[in-house]
């Protein structure tokens, strides 16, 4: 790490302007907030986005050579909610995650009726996608890669956005693929959760240097509305802290936090039904707007075209 590149950003990469404080200080990095649009970013940065996803980057648990099936399947099933909120607007068609990582989201998506293809910089993350769950992996830098335009009814990142250069740039040739009744879902760390604001320089989620941009729920509609989006959806995930008193999240994360029991030998992937009854839009009203103050480090936005 000690050797790698950097740049600085002297222009906010949202509104372009030049007018910035520093609000936190890590001697070689910086982030800075612009006083004008409030977008919030690292600078200097590293150059080479190669150079920061070699493989010690991942978690190295999963591997060709120990494919721990039990362990693998706890993963997939971890992504069950999150194939929710899609199959709110999409119930199946041409499906791209960008930064597939090992594939675990991938697969869930797969087994719930998409045609799936995953996008992925880190050559072990991508065979392990390939050989071990039987996905189709495109092992490139975003920049590398080239799909036709309109050909995806559903593009997926979570916790993407916040690695890209030139966000702008790259976020426009990543909607250009989408269909014009596509969604695009996004998760991204919040920069402005209950855990941002109770660690301050602490926050896991600046993740230095990792991380280029930091994102609010104001900044990601920023970002839509000059990419010609607009959000039509907001999940968030309470604090766990606030969410250990809070009776209805605590039996969450109860049934959350069971150990389920697979088959160490085989896959286990989930199919999901999805049902909006009113206890389910009863309780996405009480996170998203009566404990929104209380939430936790991610958001998710769901985007389509205007």
């Amino acid at each position: 790490m000690k050797n790698i590149k950097t740049k600085n950003i002297i222009n906010c990469p949202l509104c372009k302007k030049n007018k910035t404080n520093i609000i936190y200080d890590f001697n070689k990095y910086k982030i800075l907030k612009c006083k004008n649009c409030g977008f919030c970013y690292l600078s200097p940065r590293p150059v080479s986005a190669e150079e920061l996803y070699k493989n010690d980057y991942f978690d190295e648990k999963y591997s060709l050579e120990k494919s721990d099936f039990q362990e693998i399947n706890k993963k997939i099933n971890e992504n069950k909610a999150m194939i929710k909120n899609v199959l709110k607007f999409k119930k199946n068609g041409e499906f791209l995650e960008i930064g597939s990582n090992y594939g675990f989201f991938l697969a869930v998506a797969s087994a719930n009726g998409f045609n799936t293809t995953g996008v992925e910089i880190n050559s072990r993350c991508a065979e392990f996608a390939e050989k071990v769950l039987n996905l189709k992996i495109v092992n490139e830098n975003i920049e590398n890669v080239n799909f036709p335009e309109k050909k995806f009814d559903v593009i997926f990142m979570s916790h993407v956005l916040e690695h890209f250069d030139n966000v702008i740039d790259k976020f426009k040739k990543i909607n250009s693929w989408l269909k014009d009744d596509g969604i695009i879902v996004i998760k991204v760390p919040d920069f402005e959760c209950l855990e941002s604001k109770r660690d301050k320089e602490k926050y896991r989620g600046l993740s230095v240097p990792y991380h280029y941009s930091h994102f609010t729920l104001k900044t990601l509609k920023k970002l839509a509305n000059i990419i010609s989006l607009k959000v039509i959806f907001i999940d968030i995930w309470i604090d766990y802290k606030v969410s250990e008193k809070i009776f209805f999240m605590k039996k969450l994360i109860k049934k959350q936090n069971e150990q389920l029991k697979f088959d160490s030998e085989k896959l286990n992937i989930p199919k999901v039904y999805y049902k909006e009854d009113f206890i389910s839009k009863l309780k996405h009203f009480i996170k998203t707007k009566l404990l929104f103050y209380f939430r936790g480090r991610s958001i998710t936005v769901i985007m389509k075209k205007k």
